[in-house]
């Protein structure tokens, strides 16, 4: 004959007991040395962004990694809200980002006209919506937590640029100031300083003679600078739109 034995079992109810990590401490800290192994390994200068001397990760470093770690994404939502006249001035997306082994993280990202002048906003607003949407989805699924280079250029044009005039109204003393981010961000402090020499050379007519540039921007002159501030802020835009490569086609983003 087979004795029926019982035993009570206490099944703990929600939030009873502490949150414990799901591996050791050792295989924790193993997993991020190996994290911050393949980010030395994997990614190269250009996969970065310099912004106020602080170095952020663009938009292709966020890809490698997501490509690294079988990391696939998809389009949950998008807004796009256009004028009267039919000109995109505002995006956001969702993005959720889905690791191979299930778990799922959800990214979102805006952009409005009100950051800079968009040379192509009916494209450029919409991508970095999209880019921004994804690059924070990814970093939340590899649990860096950082904030990615098309955020933070956001951030900086919308406290340092809202909602340029055609003329920009700047005075002499502000346009400096933007010259002076413009060409950090882009060419680091000796790059600047060439780029600058570059821009100011001149030949004279009179004698024929080269006139070296000068190297720093305290000496531009009031003619000078509208001139430097102009051509630096064109090119800021090209390059923040390297970035930002996909296409839009009828409101739909095509890598």
């Amino acid at each position: 004959m087979v004795e029926e034995c019982s035993e009570l079992v206490h099944v703990p109810h929600a939030g009873e007991g502490l949150l414990r990590p799901v591996a050791s401490v050792d295989e924790l800290v193993t997993d991020f040395q190996e994290y911050q192994k393949l980010v030395e390994k994997l990614l190269v200068s250009d996969d970065y962004q310099k912004i106020s001397d602080k170095e952020f990760k663009k938009k292709s470093a966020w890809r490698k990694l997501s490509k690294a770690f079988g990391i696939s994404d998809n389009i949950v939502e998008k807004i796009i809200e256009r004028d009267e006249a039919g000109r995109v001035f505002y995006a956001e997306f969702t993005v959720e980002a889905t690791a191979p082994n299930g778990r799922q993280t959800t990214g979102w990202g805006s952009c409005s006209i009100r950051e800079r002048d968009f040379s192509k906003p009916d494209h450029d607003i919409p991508a970095t919506a999209h880019t921004r949407a994804k690059n924070r989805a990814i970093s939340d699924m590899i649990g860096a937590g950082e904030v990615s280079a098309e955020e933070m250029i956001g951030e900086k044009a919308t406290k340092k640029n809202p909602a340029p005039k055609e003329d920009d109204g700047l005075t002499t003393k502000e346009m400096k100031e933007h010259i002076k981010d413009y060409m950090l961000t882009m060419y680091g402090k000796e790059g600047a300083m060439d780029e600058l020499e570059e821009l100011t050379t001149f030949k004279d007519k009179k004698t024929g003679e080269v006139v070296k540039g000068k190297r720093q921007l305290e000496k531009l002159t009031a003619k000078q600078t509208p001139f430097i501030y102009r051509e630096m802020k064109e090119r800021f835009e090209a390059y923040v739109e390297q970035g930002d490569e996909e296409v839009i086609e009828d409101g739909v983003i095509v890598e």
